[in-house]
């Protein structure tokens, strides 16, 4: 009799036939409360999707629910934004997330007031001392956006004249090389640099004064050489009443190729402590009878993270491992299938040191969806050594396959050996992978595995986040859900945007930082290092060490769009350039 009264109050509940039961009645057959609430955004500012969020828990019996969020301003009784959801039948004890879109123009202290309710309009449950019915989440303070600072030109030398006759820089400093160079000449829109033998050349940003360098955090010049060589760059200083010159800072070593590149300094590599106290750019060490060329100089800033904050990490300094791979002297294992191939210093030009890791998955027309489809039939290597916490790094060429098809690039780190040491009933599995699938390129997946018993539901615990690189859209696994396969819309990442990512012909430097209590992962754009996802969740963070491995397989299945895949027709190639690590 209970089982039928249970069943015919949700089916009428979800029909709509609020006769048969008032909201006092069902109050009391079922509860609910609010898990957490809160904003999911970084950084926080005016003009930013803030991406409000409220987790409802299921008390009692089964049911369906309501999850009401009003987004309120401190100052104002009214919500400024308020949106609901309704969840799916929910088992008890079950948990379900809500995410919402708000952003505003107007600065102040922002929170959401979250309540459980029914599917009755104005039925609120009252939860229980650890989720109560009504819950608050910690205030938002928005700022307005500091303005950006603008890149800042020191000098360009499309005109010869203003160089050679006035030896003014574009800021108005002297600029010259004092008779010390062989030939300081500027054509075809850059200045040409000969040394005889030692000499230096330099480039006053400030005359009689200081110039305040603090808000940037790069120079960046344009530069060439008439054959590889190297110059050093350093910044010269004046004292504390700026009227005086004092010293130069720490020297950089800079290698130029042939050819006009970019080459961008943090100024943090010059060691000074004081940036508000520059006198003046030199330049020597110049490497006899090489003609260097200068198009342009100047200072920019940049986020190191291109996310407004630093993540307050500090620079993790020299890789303990840092292997090129240009031979494996035993400090890889590896395996493969017949036809496939693991080969130590495959030739690559577009490799720094023209060697690589080339793993080849070997191709067959005639196989289908589910031969050889899993990590098992891979060809992969692995560090014969277990590391901790730390940054990994590494530089790849992610593998290609036909429409339809589906081969996992995998760059991840794992332990399990099927012990339960926290006592949860699942062995412990320490694994976090950066994934990319050739049938779906533009989706990178990052995951952390803390437990694996196996594939079926609740016999895992893992985290998810599936970017779409073009977009910067995300999914994440939903709050509750780490028992399962399950991703959920969740926000975008202001700062991606690769409408041809992954190309063919390119290297990407991806990685992540492992910390006791959270990973954060991170990919390197334009000189840049851009989070991808910065991981919180201290339980969902494995504890064991482990080894760091890369492989490429086959996958029967596509991941983000949940169709079956093919097996490649033909050979896919994951070429590797290095495997950095650092231990925090």
């Amino acid at each position: 009799m209970a089982l039928k009264t249970r069943t015919l109050t949700i089916g009428a509940l979800a029909l709509g036939a609020t006769t048969l039961f008032s909201p006092t009645t069902f109050a009391a057959a079922y509860n609910a409360g609010v898990a957490a609430t809160g904003f999911n955004t970084e950084p926080a500012q005016t003009g930013v999707n803030l991406h409000p969020y409220a987790e409802l828990r299921n008390l009692r019996d089964p049911g369906i629910f309501t999850l009401y969020m009003d987004v309120m301003k401190q100052g104002q009784e009214s919500p400024v934004h308020r949106f609901q959801c309704r969840t799916p039948e929910l088992a008890a004890r079950a948990q379900f997330r809500c995410n919402g879109d708000f952003q505003t123009e107007e600065p102040g202290v922002y929170f959401i007031r979250a309540r459980a309710g029914s599917i009755h309009a104005g039925d609120y449950f009252n939860g229980d001392s650890l989720y109560p019915g009504q819950k608050d989440s910690a205030p938002l303070a928005l700022a307005e956006p500091e303005a950006p600072v603008e890149d800042l030109v020191i000098d360009a030398f499309a005109d010869a004249s203003r160089y050679e006759g006035l030896h003014q820089n574009l800021l108005g400093g002297w600029t010259d090389d004092d008779g010390s160079l062989q030939s300081d000449q500027v054509s075809n829109g850059a200045l040409r640099l000969i040394s005889g033998g030692g000499g230096y050349w330099y480039s006053v940003l400030a005359t009689d004064t200081c110039f305040d360098a603090s808000p940037y955090t790069h120079l960046k010049l344009s530069l060439s050489a008439s054959q590889r060589a190297d110059l050093s760059l350093s910044l010269h200083t004046r004292d504390d009443s700026c009227a005086t010159r004092q010293g130069a800072s720490q020297a950089v070593k800079v290698t130029v190729e042939p050819g006009a590149h970019e080459v961008l300094i943090p100024l943090q590599d010059f060691q000074l402590s004081d940036l508000s106290k520059v006198h003046a750019l030199v330049a020597d060490h110049l490497q006899s009878g090489v003609e260097y060329g200068i198009a342009d100089i100047s200072l920019v800033a940049r986020d190191d993270n291109d996310d407004g904050d630093d993540n307050g990490d500090p620079d993790p300094g020299e890789p303990q491992i840092n292997d090129e791979f240009t031979a494996n002297q035993g400090q890889w294992y590896s395996r493969r299938q017949p036809n496939g191939a693991v080969d130590f210093g495959a030739a690559d030009a577009a490799a720094g040191d023209n060697a690589v890791l080339s793993l080849l998955f070997p191709g067959d027309p005639n196989l289908n969806s589910g031969d050889n489809a899993s990590p098992y039939y891979a060809s992969e290597v692995g560090y014969n050594q277990k590391t901790h916490y730390g940054r990994y790094e590494t530089r790849v060429n992610f593998a290609a396959c036909g429409p339809g098809e589906e081969a996992v690039n995998g760059i991840f780190i794992y332990d399990n050996d099927g012990t339960d040491k926290n006592g949860n009933g699942l062995a412990d599995n320490t694994e976090i992978d950066i994934e990319l699938l050739c049938g779906e390129p533009n989706v990178l997946w990052l995951t952390t595995w803390t437990d694996y018993g196996g594939d079926g539901e609740n016999q895992f615990r893992k985290k998810s986040r599936a970017i779409d690189m073009a977009t910067g859209a995300y999914r994440e696994t939903p709050a509750g859900m780490e028992g399962t396969y399950e991703t959920v819309p969740a926000g975008a990442l202001p700062n991606v945007r690769l409408t041809d990512f992954p190309r063919a012909d390119t290297y990407y430097t991806v990685g992540f930082d492992w910390h006791a209590d959270r990973i954060r992962w991170y990919i390197r754009l334009d000189g840049k290092e851009v989070t991808l996802w910065d991981m919180r969740d201290a339980a969902m963070v494995p504890q064991r060490p482990a080894i760091f491995m890369l492989n490429l397989w086959h996958s029967p299945w596509h991941w983000f769009n949940y169709g079956p895949a093919d097996y490649p027709a033909a050979n896919a190639e994951m070429k590797v350039d290095y495997y950095r690590f650092t231990p925090f």
